[in-house]
């Protein structure tokens, strides 16, 4: 006798895989229960085996990616600083201070004093110690036709502090340059019981014989209280007293030095300019100019010890040290683009950015990069890691991008 079923066809999409699956039988025949339990496990088998293939890094959730957070602006950001995974700063043009309480899932401005609210603010450091609050240090710079009122002209630099989260400010003192040499020729100088040619005691007068001041453009701590700071001219400034008062520091070199770090309060090292390499083993007592082997500007320098060190600049370069920087070897990072930062979250993982959206990758201490194109075209300034797993870039037209699991 002939068996009839009735079926409905179910179609199954797992992947590239359709399973039909035969179901509702009629009531006149029952299917075969062994081969149907058979049937479901290795269908169930199937899709758990399709779902644990492994995938490409495409943004999936649990994956460690970059993702693009809102900031609300379009400033320029120069820098960005985490103390841990939530709270975080960001500073950049037009008095930009923007702060995050949640990883940076949002950012709200704070407010800088009248005189600096409209100016660039280059670069931040905050210190944190156990449950007291944070105490912020700001380092920025006055627009050359900013009109100041009474302030005095030549002052290019500022540096700003609060203790109670932008409740309150006070201002850090920067040592001022050297006068000029007198102009004899306008008869405003006198001479001394010695016979030196001194300028007339006229305060008004004695501004006039100051050169404009630098601009000082990075700034690094090695602990609370000491730090350096360094900018235009060669110029080099350092602190013992946590930003309050800086005094100045001497080199040979007027090139424009861009950053600098410390591995310890004596161990400092800053580059900048045609390749210059400064380093100091006594605090900046003495510095030191070392080959660099490269001639395009360095824009940055990491240390993850005493020993080894990376620098990256224009052009693509990318310089590493392993003697702690008395000789240096450079490092192919295919591309041509300015590369403006580089942080190292290990001895061997390490990350770069650079203009026009670039972001370099090492695993390998940065013997070989690996290049990824984040969606813009701005140029990424400054990075943040605080984790491996947990990091920031910020950059031009008010960009800022996470690292880390969706």
């Amino acid at each position: 006798m002939k068996r009839e079923y009735e079926t409905n066809k179910e179609k199954l999409a797992v992947g590239s895989w359709q399973l039909a699956v035969r179901t509702t039988p009629t009531a006149n025949c029952q299917l075969p229960t062994a081969n149907f339990s058979l049937f479901v496990l290795y269908s169930l088998f199937i899709l758990v085996s399709i779902l644990l293939l492994p995938g490409k890094s495409s943004g999936k959730i649990g994956e460690l990616d970059w993702h693009r957070q809102k900031s609300g602006g379009f400033s320029r950001f120069s820098a960005v600083f985490f103390i841990d995974r939530k709270r975080g700063w960001i500073t950049g043009s037009n008095g930009a201070v923007m702060v995050t309480e949640d990883g940076g899932e949002s950012w709200n401005r704070l407010l800088l004093p009248e005189r600096q609210k409209r100016e660039m603010v280059r670069d931040l450091w905050v210190f944190k110690d156990g449950e007291l609050k944070e105490r912020m240090c700001f380092l920025g710079e006055y627009g050359i036709f900013t009109p100041r009122g009474a302030y005095n002209f030549t002052e290019r630099a500022f540096v700003l502090m609060s203790s109670d989260r932008g409740e309150s400010w006070s201002d850090g003192l920067l040592s001022r340059q050297p006068y000029r040499r007198p102009d004899k020729a306008l008869n405003r100088v006198t001479v001394n019981e010695s016979g030196k040619v001194q300028p007339k005691e006229t305060d008004d007068y004695q501004e006039t014989l100051r050169s404009p001041e630098p601009i000082m453009v990075r700034m690094f701590f090695v602990d609370d209280q000491v730090g350096w700071t360094c900018g235009e001219s060669g110029a080099i400034q350092t602190t013992k007293d946590g930003g309050a008062n800086w005094s100045l520091q001497y080199t040979e070199t007027r090139k424009l030095l861009y950053d600098v770090m410390a591995i310890d309060r004596m161990e400092v090292t800053i580059v900048g300019a045609a390749g210059t390499v400064l380093h100091t083993d006594n605090g900046g007592q003495v510095w030191e100019e070392r080959k660099s082997g490269v001639t395009d500007a360095l824009r940055a320098v990491y240390f993850i010890d005493a020993k080894r060190g990376w620098a990256v600049g224009a052009n693509g370069t990318v310089i590493l040290t392993i003697d702690g920087g008395k000789r240096w070897q450079r490092a192919k990072s295919n591309t041509t683009e300015t590369l403006n930062d580089v942080v190292f979250v290990s001895a061997n993982e390490g990350w770069i950015a650079g203009n026009q959206g670039i972001l370099l990758h090492t695993l390998d201490g940065g013997i070989t990069w690996e290049g990824t194109k984040l969606e813009t075209h701005a140029n990424m300034n400054r990075l943040c890691f605080i984790a491996p797993d947990c990091g920031w870039v910020v950059g031009t037209q008010g960009v800022i991008y996470k690292y880390g699991e969706r």
